[in-house]
């Protein structure tokens, strides 16, 4: 639906969706079989393919599905009287098996069952955005003459968007199952054995130690894969906000000379930690902590000439 209000204003609101069928995903089909006297040592042994020729063996087939559905909200002040706004919201989802699009598709956790706790949030799914952007051309020294081409026609642009978390699960950084190494046997997910949620307004400072309930995930027994589904939790969200002041000028009156700009920029220009991703590896000494941040604040001036 789309809507103009007076002259300058327009509204649009509307549904985008999409399916994905028959996208590639990757499985370990010659994976060791566990049984008594399984262990780490005798893997190659206990594959059911040749075991005297043939290690991991890869199968790409094509039976991924994605879902996505989304409304999607613009309003937009046209440019006049020397600026323009404009202010995008996004609710969403997106949901499949699997989100690599390498043409080699994803590898799945558990190769005897590749349907079990594969399908969830894709790994790019972000809930809510939005995102707020405009030009404003300040009105100094617009009245000609050479000061007006020496010191007027600045122009200020920036924008600021905010995106709530990625996904992520809790993996337990080794072969617990002992099918040998191969397509994610790294990647092998936990147990859940309690509530993984923990408060998210809590203070940065804890959420740096610890962004949610280590204490609700357990490595699973030999010989078995965790129960935990895929992108069961979210991390952090991001916020930012650029700014850019430019001047356009030409110390002469023939356009065919050319002319000067000079950019003044700043990349995140409140200086606000967005947090990384928190270490989901169950393995690491870190697990559970949060490492990692975006860039902090950037300046950076330019001047170029164009003719």
């Amino acid at each position: 639906m789309q809507r103009q209000v007076g002259a300058d204003l327009f509204i649009q609101v509307g549904y985008v969706g999409r399916l994905g069928r028959h996208l590639p995903v990757v499985s370990e089909i010659n994976p060791a079989v566990y049984g008594p006297g399984a262990t780490a040592s005798n893997v190659q042994q206990r594959r059911p393919f040749f075991p005297q020729y043939y290690g991991s063996i890869g199968d790409l087939h094509s039976d991924a599905n994605s879902d996505y559905h989304s409304l999607q909200a613009n309003i937009q002040k046209r440019f006049s009287h020397g600026y323009t706004l404009q202010l995008a919201y996004t609710w969403s989802k997106s949901i499949d098996n699997g989100s690599l699009d390498n043409g080699e598709g994803s590898s799945v956790s558990n190769p005897y069952n590749y349907h079990a706790g594969e399908r969830g949030l894709s790994d790019f799914d972000r809930r809510h955005v939005i995102v707020l952007n405009g030009v404003w051309d300040l009105p100094f020294l617009k009245n000609g003459g050479w000061p007006s081409r020496v010191f007027g026609g600045w122009r200020l642009a920036g924008d600021m968007s905010y995106y709530t978390g990625a996904p992520f699960f809790v993996v337990v950084g080794r072969d617990v199952a002992l099918y040998g190494p191969g397509r994610a046997s790294g990647g092998q997910r936990a147990n859940v054995a309690g509530n993984p949620f923990l408060d998210p307004s809590r203070p940065r400072s804890a959420l740096i130690q610890q962004y949610f309930n280590t204490a609700a995930f357990a490595v699973p027994a030999a010989g078995q894969f965790g129960n935990s589904g895929r992108s069961i939790l979210t991390g952090p969200g991001l916020l930012n906000t650029d700014l850019a002041l430019l001047k356009r000028f030409a110390p002469w009156k023939q356009e065919r000379l050319g002319a000067f700009e000079f950019r003044g920029e700043a990349y995140n220009l409140l200086n606000f930690v967005n947090l990384g991703q928190p270490t989901n590896n169950m393995a690491s000494p870190a697990y559970g902590q949060i490492l990692s941040a975006g860039n902090a604040r950037i300046f950076q001036l330019g001047l170029r000439y164009d003719f």
